[in-house]
C-alpha cells in the first residue's frame, strides 16, 4: 500500500460483540484520505463504516448549506430557514433493519428479516439502540472524537434527502420511494433499498417507513442557522419521509410529522446517524 502523504487510507478492523452477534467494523482515520473529487461545489467524502455480519453500512455526508422548508405549503414548514451544516456526519444507507435492531437490541424476533425495516419502535426505542451501539464502539478504542451514535437532527435528515437538489414536488417520490400510489399489496412489507438511491446514496429516504429524528418538534426559527437542533423543550418528537401508507405529499423533502416518544406504529422507524455528539437531546 502506498503511504505518501495525501494518497493513502488507514484501516482498522475492530470486532465487538453486540448482543449475541459479533460484528465487524471497517473504518478509515478521518485525516488521511484522499482528496475526493468535487460534486456540485462540495466534497465527497470516501470513508464508510460497514458492518460485515449485518450489512449496515453508513454513507459520508459532507459539511454544506441549503434551503430548509417550502415556501409552496403552508404550515410548519415555513418559515423557509437557511441553514449550514457545519460538520461531515454519516447517514445510513437504508433504515436500520429487523435483523441489525436484534443484533443489538437482543429482542427474540423469529420472523425477522435482513432487508425488512425495522417498524413498531418508539423515539426512546431508537435512542436506546444508538446509545448501545455507542458503547460498545467506545469500548472498541475506534469511535472518532466527538462523535456518537446517535438519530440525525430534523435539519441534517432535510439536508441529506435533498442531495444538493433544490426542489421538493412529489415526482421525486414516484421515482425513488414506496408511497400509497405504488406501494400496492407491499404497503406494510418495508423491504430496504428496492428503490433508486438519491444522488449521495441514500435509499428510501421517501416513503417506506416514517423515520424518527433527534430534535423536538417545533417552528422554523427563519433566517439563518447552523446545526440546529430544534427546541429546548417540548413534548413531541420530529418525524420525517412519510411512509407507503401515505400520499406522496406526505413523503416530500420538507414534509413534517411528530408524535411523542413513546409512540410506535407498523410503518415508524428509523435511519442511524454517526454525528457530532449533540448535547441538547
Amino acid at each position: 500500500m502506498n503511504k505518501s502523504i495525501g494518497r493513502s487510507f488507514s484501516w482498522l478492523v475492530l470486532v465487538f460483540a453486540v448482543g449475541v452477534a459479533s460484528v465487524s467494523f471497517l473504518t478509515v482515520f478521518l485525516g488521511l484520505c484522499k482528496k475526493p473529487p468535487r460534486i456540485d461545489g462540495n466534497e465527497r467524502f470516501k470513508e464508510e463504516f460497514r458492518t460485515v455480519q449485518q450489512k449496515l453500512r453508513l454513507v459520508p455526508i459532507p459539511a454544506g448549506a441549503f434551503m430548509m422548508g417550502n415556501d409552496d405549503h403552508l404550515g410548519d414548514e415555513q418559515p423557509v430557514t437557511r441553514v449550514t451544516i457545519s460538520k461531515k456526519f454519516w447517514l445510513g444507507a437504508t433504515e436500520v433493519t429487523q435483523a441489525q435492531y436484534q443484533a443489538v437490541m437482543g429482542n427474540t424476533n423469529p420472523s425477522i428479516d435482513d432487508n425488512v425495516a425495522i417498524g413498531s419502535v418508539s423515539w426512546d426505542d431508537a435512542i436506546e439502540f444508538c446509545r448501545k451501539l455507542t458503547i460498545r464502539a467506545e469500548a472498541s478504542g475506534w469511535l472518532p472524537d466527538g462523535y456518537e451514535f446517535t438519530l440525525p437532527t430534523e435539519a441534517q435528515w432535510e439536508y441529506a434527502c435533498r442531495a444538493g437538489t433544490t426542489g421538493d414536488d412529489s415526482s421525486e417520490v414516484r421515482e425513488m420511494g414506496w408511497y400509497s400510489g405504488n406501494a400496492g399489496r407491499r404497503t406494510r412489507s418495508g423491504r430496504v433499498g428496492e428503490k433508486h438511491a438519491n444522488a449521495w446514496g441514500l435509499h428510501d429516504m421517501h416513503g417506506n417507513r416514517w423515520e424518527w429524528c433527534l430534535d423536538r418538534y417545533g417552528p422554523y426559527p427563519g433566517g439563518n442557522v447552523t446545526d440546529p437542533a430544534g427546541p429546548l423543550s417540548g413534548q413531541f418528537r420530529v418525524g420525517r419521509g412519510g411512509s407507503s401508507n401515505h400520499l406522496a405529499s406526505r413523503c416530500r423533502s420538507a414534509a413534517r410529522n411528530y408524535d411523542v416518544s413513546s409512540y410506535k406504529a407498523d410503518d415508524l422507524g428509523f435511519r442511524l446517524a454517526l454525528s457530532p455528539i449533540n448535547s441538547t437531546r
